[in-house]
């Protein structure tokens, strides 16, 4: 079959396993497989023993980026901002690792909680520009207004939009 496979990962088991870079290990041994079917792995910030009310542990980016492997990463991610705010925590000569290093996102929780997440990442140059549907759906109708029937059926139709 010509599918790509990846992994998804944790960063360990648990605190000890997070502090002892297990990481690391694991993240080497996928770079040493040599096969161009394999898609970069995607890394959950947190240990297996973290609740998913606790913060990810993107301090551990660091550890990761001395890997040298492209990475897709993932943990309480569902908007630009928030791939900024993570961005930021990396001053200087850490950027260019960062661009180098992150070659993509998973939404996990973010999707589930707004509709809007994807169409954010989408549509969106600047985290300031964020926009919900409904907003964009009224800037829409504002630039390109419908016949009054047409307008009429939809929120027969979606009278949740309105």
């Amino acid at each position: 079959h010509p599918f790509h496979i990846s992994c998804k990962l944790r960063l360990g088991l648990s605190e000890r396993e997070l502090r002892f870079n297990k990481i690391s290990e694991v993240l080497q041994a996928i770079k040493s497989i040599k096969n161009l079917r394999l898609a970069p792995p995607v890394i959950h910030f947190k240990h297996a023993q973290q609740s998913s009310q606790e913060r990810p542990r993107w301090e551990a980016l660091e550890v990761i980026f001395k890997v040298e492997l492209p990475i897709v990463i993932n943990g309480q991610i569902s908007s630009p901002k928030d791939v900024n705010d993570i961005k930021r925590k990396w001053p200087g000569q850490s950027l260019e690792r960062w661009e180098s290093s992150i070659v993509g996102i998973m939404i996990g929780r973010g999707a589930i909680k707004s509709l809007d997440c994807f169409q954010n990442f989408i549509h969106t140059k600047d985290s300031s520009e964020v926009r919900s549907w409904r907003e964009r759906l009224n800037n829409n109708f504002d630039e390109h207004p419908p016949t009054k029937q047409f307008l009429l059926n939809y929120k027969k139709l979606f009278p949740f939009l309105f």
